[in-house]
């Protein structure tokens, strides 16, 4: 499914933006790995690898997700 999600660019993102805000362990576990050091697209590509494997619990494909919406919203929390 495209089209924006919930002001997100798709489904994907919107569900990695909603696991790791929603979820206190991932949250805390997301701004503990990225207080130090810079918000890359690859460092925030990997550390969601690592937390999902290849798709978010509900089962939206890593493959799919906007990274700069997400590296964004990285950089937000911190």
């Amino acid at each position: 499914m495209s089209g924006k999600v919930n002001g997100w660019r798709n489904r994907a993102t919107w569900s990695v933006s909603l696991w790791l805000l929603n979820e206190e362990a991932l949250y805390r576990r997301m701004v503990d790995h990225f207080r130090t050091g810079r918000v890359t697209r690859d460092r925030v590509r990997d550390f969601c690898v690592d937390v999902f494997g290849t798709e978010t619990p509900d089962g939206h494909s890593l493959e799919s997700v906007h990274w700069p919406e997400i590296v964004a919203m990285v950089r937000d929390s911190r």
